[in-house]
């Protein structure tokens, strides 16, 4: 039962059951209900043992196995925890007819019950705010998760402390031994398939709920593939989708892998699927994304073509789109560097990457490279665009003759890709580049033996692409 769920009353209104319980132990001395709902009933009484007023949480018997256990679940989790933001639970008796729970009784009520009276400030929603991160910040050092954050279960004390409530939804094992699964399959060189196995036989009852087997299997296959387990990865989410065929995420992670390594045919429809689903799942930009980014990093215009048609529709009513968000992308990879597109480039647009698509543009037709390098600093400091654009500043240094600068900020850019680029497909696309910038400053530092394989990388990967051309005629 939520916290706050239950219907004010007193002690002479209706009553969905008889009080006190014929079995009620002797050291609670009822007070008055606080209120009732569809699991059961809250009471204020006089604990007589403790000499304090405390509330009183009874879920019948008739409430089922299910109802009596998640009640359990809570008070044992309560147990274990103690912090200045958490209700306190002191006790749990079961008797013939209820579970008894006994816990902490504030007498704000709850933040539900504060809204009724109007919206909050912006200081006491701040303050709100502050205290149930600290309290959820506490959880999660333990391995704890609550997964039923609601105003309804922010209780508040007399001082206005807030007090997060209502720990029967936690997740406390199966969370910290998901978090030791993915830290055993990057620790681990091989037999990664059956320590999935292993944690999916333990927690067999848990990931029967849909939430906590999509995240597992997100959280899993994110660590196979940054493992560099791409095919473990695949088979993993594959599997998912034929239990869970309506999770569109799942299709979205099965679709980003297969590009990654290579498997575009399968990766696009993959993609497709995704933006079929029912449940809910990342706005469907993501999905037409990866399809563009891989249409315009292969040049294939027929696969763009059909991007762009998804992009024009109306994408499951999804409005904040930026028409031009995509624009560059094409012309980008072709190196096509007068092309209008950069020029309509908005710098708020939905694809972030294109604000260094626009300047390395301007560095190609001219502009003074140290003033792109300048610029590049200034866009690498939002990290969704970092690499990006350190690639970008390592260019410029490049076209300004600062090979050494040039040389460190392309190599310690390259090391980032390639591990990014083994769990996201908007910095694989980024990662020949790196290549081919690597291999060209190498070879203007008269290196040519060490530029050899960053070229051919380029070249294997981003064959159509103007940098895997340019990569391709270095090595004749």
């Amino acid at each position: 039962m939520d916290a706050g769920k239950v219907t004010a009353t007193a002690p002479g209104g209706s009553k969905p059951g008889s009080w006190p319980p014929p079995d009620l132990p002797s050291r609670w001395r009822p007070v008055r209900r606080l209120g009732f709902g569809g699991q059961g009933e809250v009471w204020l009484a006089d604990d007589l043992v403790l000499d304090q007023r405390v509330a009183l949480k009874l879920i019948p018997r008739e409430q089922g196995d299910d109802a009596l256990e998640r009640t359990r679940r809570e008070v044992r989790a309560g147990r274990q925890l103690e912090h200045r933001n958490l209700i306190r639970l002191f006790d749990l008796v079961d008797t013939p007819s209820h579970l008894l729970v006994a816990m902490e009784w504030l007498p704000g009520g709850s933040v539900k019950d504060r809204l009724r009276s109007g919206p909050l400030s912006v200081a006491e929603a701040v303050a709100i705010a502050e205290e149930t991160l600290q309290s959820l910040s506490y959880l999660h050092r333990h391995g704890v998760v609550h997964r039923d954050v609601k105003p309804s279960n922010l209780l508040l004390a007399a001082d206005g402390t807030v007090k997060l409530a209502d720990l029967g939804l936690v997740r406390n094992r199966f969370w910290t031994d998901l978090r030791d699964l993915c830290r055993s399959i990057l620790a681990t060189t091989g037999h990664r398939a059956e320590l999935w196995q292993e944690f999916s036989s333990a927690h067999a009852a848990v990931l029967q709920e849909p939430t906590s087997f999509l995240a597992a299997i997100l959280m899993t296959s994110r660590a196979l593939a940054a493992a560099g387990d791409h095919r473990t990865a695949i088979e993993t989410i594959s599997r998912a989708t034929g239990r869970e065929p309506q999770m569109r995420d799942l299709w979205l992670r099965l679709g980003e892998q297969r590009l990654i390594i290579g498997q575009r045919r399968l990766g696009r429809a993959a993609l497709l699927r995704s933006l079929e689903g029912s449940a809910p799942g990342r706005i469907p930009f993501d999905k037409v994304l990866l399809l563009t980014l891989d249409a315009a990093l292969h040049d294939d215009g027929a696969a763009w073509d059909q991007a762009m048609q998804l992009w024009d529709a109306d994408l499951n009513g999804w409005q904040h789109k930026n028409e031009n968000a995509l624009a560059p992308l094409r012309p980008f990879y072709r190196g096509q560097w007068s092309d209008a597109a950069f020029d309509r480039f908005k710098p708020n647009s939905n694809l972030k990457a294109a604000a260094v698509m626009a300047e390395w543009a301007l560095l190609e037709r001219g502009k003074d490279p140290l003033q792109v390098a300048a610029r590049a600093v200034h866009l690498a400091e939002d990290p969704e665009v970092a690499d990006s654009a350190h690639l970008l500043e390592a260019a410029a240094q490049l076209r300004a003759g600062q090979v050494q600068q040039a040389r460190t900020i392309a190599r310690e850019t390259l090391n980032s890709l390639r591990v990014a680029a083994a769990t996201s497909y908007e910095a694989f696309v980024w990662l020949p580049v790196a290549e081919w910038l690597t291999g060209s400053i190498l070879q203007a530092d008269d290196s040519p033996d060490a530029a050899r394989p960053h070229l051919e990388a380029a070249a294997r990967i981003a064959p159509e692409a103007w940098f895997g051309r340019q990569a391709a005629k270095a090595l004749r």
